[in-house]
């Protein structure tokens, strides 16, 4: 079972970037890591392996990479301003989509991880174009989707040419007509995905 969490942190980009040029090569575990710029920092949206595989990476990896980058700026190492959700991750998508002008965004839905792998098997295997991670978590209400696309006009695509009309066609074989209602979407700037 795949361990995952969203952890959000008061670093800005340059501070990231720094850590990051550290780390060296993917950890053996991670699945993906995505990081979003939020107020007051920083959200990462991870998913290994395992929770064991995260822990040691972090431990022997990742928090002496942060300790040096947070010392170089006269911080202390504190983690009481760190704050780690775990979460229950329904899917993962991956393409091979370029992050170089990437376009994000969370989008949450009143559904569930039934109907979902519905709609997921309908759509099939092969990533869509422009697609470089999709993440899909469960929330109170609903769904939340977490994507990072290669371009806003490659995720429209999608969206109109094949996500509406799927998602229309398996929710009126459940009787219920597709409507925006109960949707939340917030783009977000993402400053980097590592899968």
């Amino acid at each position: 079972m795949p361990y995952a969490f969203l952890q959000y942190v008061p670093a800005n980009a340059e501070m990231y970037g720094q850590i990051r040029a550290k780390l060296g090569d993917r950890p053996e575990g991670l699945i993906t890591h995505i990081a979003h710029v939020v107020d007051g920092g920083l959200r990462y949206t991870d998913v290994w392996d395992s929770e064991e595989a995260w822990e040691q990476w972090r431990w022997n990896t990742l928090e002496p990479a942060v300790g040096e980058v947070l010392a170089s700026y006269g911080l202390p190492h504190s983690h009481d301003l760190v704050r780690l959700d775990p979460i229950d991750v329904v899917s993962t998508w991956f393409g091979t989509g370029s992050t170089a002008n990437a376009y994000s965004f969370t989008l949450r839905v009143p559904s569930t991880p039934e109907m979902y792998a519905e709609i997921e098997g309908k759509l099939g295997d092969e990533p869509p174009q422009g697609l470089v991670a999709h993440i899909v978590r469960v929330v109170d209400g609903g769904l939340e989707y977490i994507d990072v696309w290669e371009s806003h006009d490659l995720w429209l695509k999608f969206k109109n040419v094949t996500l509406v009309p799927t998602v229309t066609e398996v929710l009126a074989g459940h009787g219920i007509t597709h409507t925006d209602e109960g949707v939340t979407y917030e783009p977000m700037e993402v400053l980097d995905v590592w899968a």
